[in-house]
């Protein structure tokens, strides 16, 4: 229960600053907390995407502006080629 609390902490953190790449392995597990390492892109977090229509853009927008972005949830994307979770909570 403890952890779970912690992870939303960092979860706020990293949006806050907008920290991406924050996949499994750059996040260790240290008792009730999660430890963020790798943070080379610290307030770097909103990727540049190109897209080709308005409904893109739109959601774009909402998802640079989301949690998604940190890399700590499973989300559409983060998931590599064989489809497994490679997020920094759950993966």
């Amino acid at each position: 229960m403890r952890y779970s609390f912690n992870a939303g902490v960092a979860l706020a953190l990293a949006h806050r600053l907008a920290i991406s790449d924050l996949h499994v392995e750059n996040v260790l597990p240290a008792g009730e907390r999660p430890v963020l390492v790798d943070l080379e892109c610290l307030g770097n977090g909103r990727p540049n995407l190109f897209t080709s229509t308005v409904t893109e853009v739109a959601r774009e927008e909402i998802l640079d502006r989301s949690v998604i972005t940190s890399g700590l949830l499973i989300a559409v994307g983060n998931q590599e080629r064989d489809g497994r979770d490679d997020s920094g909570l759950t993966g």
